[in-house]
């Protein structure tokens, strides 16, 4: 399975989260616990395992 990591701020992931919540996905973290838990000043890596793509070039 094709994997990437994406490297957000607080900010970032906060509004990831809130837009997920808006869309009703299911793999989601609650808003209101990533605000409370995530370092103001850290930097948070989201690891994405895609289904059903290809695999691009290497």
């Amino acid at each position: 399975m094709p994997r990437e990591v994406k490297v957000l701020d607080r900010v970032s992931l906060l509004g990831l989260e809130q837009r997920a919540l808006e869309l009703g996905l299911n793999q989601r973290l609650d808003p209101e616990w990533v605000e409370a838990h995530a370092a103001p000043g850290g930097t948070h890596h989201l690891w994405l395992v895609r289904t059903g793509v290809a695999p691009g070039p290497s």
